[in-house]
Protein backbone atom coordinates (compact mmCIF):
# COMPACT_ATOMS: atom_id res chain seq x y z
CA UNK A 1 0.00 0.00 0.00
CA UNK A 2 2.28 2.41 0.92
CA UNK A 3 4.16 1.86 -2.95
CA UNK A 4 1.27 2.29 -4.55
CA UNK A 5 0.90 5.69 -2.43
CA UNK A 6 4.47 6.76 -3.98
CA UNK A 7 3.83 5.94 -6.72
CA UNK A 8 0.68 7.97 -6.69
CA UNK A 9 2.27 11.12 -4.94
CA UNK A 10 4.94 10.74 -8.41
CA UNK A 11 2.37 11.73 -10.39
CA UNK A 12 2.54 15.19 -9.00
CA UNK A 13 5.83 15.19 -9.83
CA UNK A 14 9.00 13.63 -9.25
CA UNK A 15 9.98 15.28 -6.03
CA UNK A 16 6.62 14.87 -4.67
CA UNK A 17 6.98 11.40 -5.17
CA UNK A 18 10.27 11.09 -3.39
CA UNK A 19 8.47 13.44 -0.67
CA UNK A 20 5.53 10.88 -0.17
CA UNK A 21 8.27 7.79 -0.58
CA UNK A 22 10.82 9.30 2.06
CA UNK A 23 7.47 9.64 4.47
CA UNK A 24 5.96 6.04 3.88
CA UNK A 25 9.33 4.67 4.15
CA UNK A 26 9.90 6.67 7.92
CA UNK A 27 6.71 5.20 8.85
CA UNK A 28 7.23 1.55 7.81
CA UNK A 29 11.15 1.61 9.72
CA UNK A 30 9.42 1.84 12.79
CA UNK A 31 6.11 -0.33 12.11
CA UNK A 32 5.95 -3.30 14.72
CA UNK A 33 6.75 -5.53 11.32
CA UNK A 34 9.57 -4.07 10.59
CA UNK A 35 10.90 -4.46 13.97
CA UNK A 36 9.79 -8.18 13.58
CA UNK A 37 11.62 -8.85 10.99
CA UNK A 38 14.77 -7.06 11.83
CA UNK A 39 14.77 -9.57 14.85
CA UNK A 40 14.19 -12.76 12.65
CA UNK A 41 17.03 -11.34 10.87
CA UNK A 42 19.56 -11.48 13.21
CA UNK A 43 18.14 -13.97 14.94
CA UNK A 44 18.94 -16.53 12.66
CA UNK A 45 22.35 -15.19 11.19
CA UNK A 46 22.83 -15.72 15.68
CA UNK A 47 21.58 -19.23 15.63
CA UNK A 48 24.73 -20.28 13.32
CA UNK A 49 27.44 -18.63 15.69
CA UNK A 50 28.89 -21.23 17.86
CA UNK A 51 29.47 -19.56 21.30
CA UNK A 52 32.87 -20.90 22.75
CA UNK A 53 33.19 -22.01 25.57
CA UNK A 54 33.84 -19.73 28.66
CA UNK A 55 36.54 -22.38 30.72
CA UNK A 56 38.30 -25.21 29.24
CA UNK A 57 36.76 -28.21 30.12
CA UNK A 58 38.05 -31.57 32.07
CA UNK A 59 40.29 -33.69 30.45
CA UNK A 60 38.93 -36.90 30.25
CA UNK A 61 40.82 -40.02 31.72
CA UNK A 62 37.85 -42.43 32.36
CA UNK A 63 35.13 -44.05 30.19
CA UNK A 64 32.48 -46.22 30.87
CA UNK A 65 31.62 -48.57 28.19
CA UNK A 66 27.75 -50.23 28.51
CA UNK A 67 27.90 -53.56 26.86
CA UNK A 68 31.26 -56.32 25.92
CA UNK A 69 29.10 -57.64 22.65
CA UNK A 70 30.84 -57.31 19.56
CA UNK A 71 30.07 -53.32 19.79
CA UNK A 72 31.19 -52.19 22.80
CA UNK A 73 34.03 -54.48 22.58
CA UNK A 74 35.49 -52.55 19.42
CA UNK A 75 34.73 -49.18 21.43
CA UNK A 76 36.33 -50.39 24.41
CA UNK A 77 39.16 -51.51 22.04
CA UNK A 78 39.38 -47.86 20.40
CA UNK A 79 39.25 -46.31 23.78
CA UNK A 80 42.26 -48.54 25.02
CA UNK A 81 44.34 -47.57 22.06
CA UNK A 82 43.75 -43.86 22.39
CA UNK A 83 45.18 -44.46 26.10
CA UNK A 84 41.68 -43.97 28.15
CA UNK A 85 40.99 -46.24 31.58
CA UNK A 86 37.92 -47.98 30.49
CA UNK A 87 35.32 -49.58 32.44
CA UNK A 88 33.49 -52.23 30.99
CA UNK A 89 29.72 -53.22 32.12
CA UNK A 90 27.92 -55.92 30.49
CA UNK A 91 24.66 -57.24 32.56
CA UNK A 92 25.69 -61.07 32.75
CA UNK A 93 28.72 -62.35 33.68
CA UNK A 94 28.85 -64.67 30.58
CA UNK A 95 28.90 -62.03 28.21
CA UNK A 96 31.65 -59.92 30.14
CA UNK A 97 33.88 -62.89 30.06
CA UNK A 98 33.24 -63.44 26.48
CA UNK A 99 33.88 -59.34 25.75
CA UNK A 100 37.42 -59.38 27.75
CA UNK A 101 38.18 -62.41 26.13
CA UNK A 102 37.90 -60.74 22.95
CA UNK A 103 40.12 -57.41 24.03
CA UNK A 104 42.77 -59.19 25.92
CA UNK A 105 43.28 -61.07 22.54
CA UNK A 106 42.80 -57.91 20.22
CA UNK A 107 45.49 -56.31 22.95
CA UNK A 108 47.92 -58.99 23.29
CA UNK A 109 48.11 -58.67 19.07
CA UNK A 110 48.60 -55.13 19.39
CA UNK A 111 51.23 -55.72 22.09
CA UNK A 112 53.30 -57.93 19.90
CA UNK A 113 53.30 -56.27 16.67
CA UNK A 114 55.04 -53.31 18.93
CA UNK A 115 51.87 -50.79 19.56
Amino acid sequence: LAAVQAVLASQGGAGAGQEEESRQFGHLMVSTQSKAKRHLFFGERQAFVVPKPEKTPPKIQKVGVIGAGTMGSGIAITLLRAGYEVTLVENNQEGLDRGLGIIKGVVEKDAQRGR
